[in-house]
């Protein structure tokens, strides 16, 4: 596949999934809000306590439900969560060089 030039399927739906969290969790509607409502899935609640965690600070979300399990939520998470890069792409560009590096990171 490297030969011609072709992504595995396992790298090319990393690469989507990163791609598509990114989008849902940066275009905005307005200042306030995401502009689909996969954003609201995967955007990190609310906390009810004022404690913060190392894990919040770096931008990480929640760890999805075991209902979530194998679901495009919980993959995006995964992704999400497994790169810094990722989480502080300020643009499109930045985060598709991100999501490819994570890309290339996961097995074949």
């Amino acid at each position: 596949m490297e030969e011609a030039g072709f992504e595995s399927v396992n790298r090319t739906i990393v690469y989507s999934i990163a791609m598509e969290c990114w989008r849902a969790l940066n275009y905005r509607d307005t200042s306030d809000g995401p502009l689909n409502p996969l954003g609201d899935i995967l955007s990190p609640s609310p906390s009810s306590s004022d404690r913060s965690t190392r894990s919040a600070a770096s931008g990480c979300l929640p760890p999805p439900t075991k209902y979530q399990m194998d679901t495009f939520t919980w993959w995006a998470h995964t992704c999400w969560n497994a790169s810094p890069l990722l989480r502080s792409a300020p643009t499109v560009s930045a985060a598709m060089k991100a999501a490819k590096k994570l890309a290339m990171e996961a097995p074949i």
